[in-house]
């Protein structure tokens, strides 16, 4: 029979030694830090894409449309496949009538911008530091919408869409793509647009063109306001 001294000795050593470290899970954070990678690196890859056509848009402004530039291999992006909550979303927009009315976005008026103009507004009650961050690109970029290759009625469909999407889905930041237009006639038509149906487009908060590393002047930070629907869960969820 053992020593019970012995016994308790052996039990408070147990005792003493560390519990083992359950296996390490992804957290939430780093699942949102890596989809923001992969964001942002298509994001990048898009906008080098877009600058070699600008940039063959404008040899072929200068040496004429018989000369063409040495080509070298481009980056692609694959389509994207919707997931089941943007098919959700999309469907919410095609029934949603009401809500589609407030962003009817005309075709009628707009004030002509150049390609380099500086663009940018803020909607009464935001705070001026929020317009800075807006203004800087410092909020995180959710999703972005390219518009480059889409002629007016396209480019209005795919704004309303991506806006009321967004919207829908809670995300807050996001960048749209339309272009300096510095070839177009007129030009920066499709700048102009854009511009103007952010103004007009109920969510949206605030807008301001991109940093030079998001495409400047060819590109527009929108911030949305929060979605109703999503207040109103996270109310009833933490009541």
């Amino acid at each position: 029979m053992q020593d019970p001294i012995e016994v308790l000795a052996m039990i408070r050593q147990k005792l003493a030694q560390p519990a083992p470290e359950p296996p390490r899970t992804q957290t939430g954070k780093e699942s949102a830090d890596r989809e923001q990678a992969a964001l942002e690196f298509e994001l990048k890859n898009l906008l080098m894409a877009i600058s070699r056509e600008e940039e063959q848009e404008s040899f072929s402004s200068m040496m004429g449309s018989d000369v063409k530039p040495m080509v070298q291999d481009a980056v692609r992006l694959k389509g994207q496949t919707l997931t089941e909550e943007q098919s959700r979303a999309r469907r919410r927009w095609a029934e949603n009538e009401p809500y589609r009315e407030k962003l009817a976005l005309s075709l009628e008026k707009v004030h002509y911008l150049k390609p380099a103009d500086v663009t940018g507004f803020k909607k009464e009650g935001v705070q001026h530091g929020v317009y800075l961050k807006v203004k800087n690109g410092e909020y995180r970029i959710r999703d972005y919408l390219d518009l480059h290759n889409k002629n007016l009625d396209q480019a209005r469909e795919a704004v309303d869409r991506f806006l009321v999407d967004s919207y829908e889905k809670g995300m807050r930041f996001v960048i749209i793509i339309h272009g300096k237009g510095e070839f177009t006639k007129p030009q920066a038509m499709l700048k102009s647009f854009v511009f103007q149906w952010l103004k007009d487009a109920e969510p949206v908060l605030a807008c301001h063109h991109a940093m030079a590393y998001h495409g400047g002047p060819g590109a527009i930070y929108v911030l949305l306001k929060k979605c109703d629907r999503l207040r109103d869960e996270t109310r009833e969820r933490m009541a």
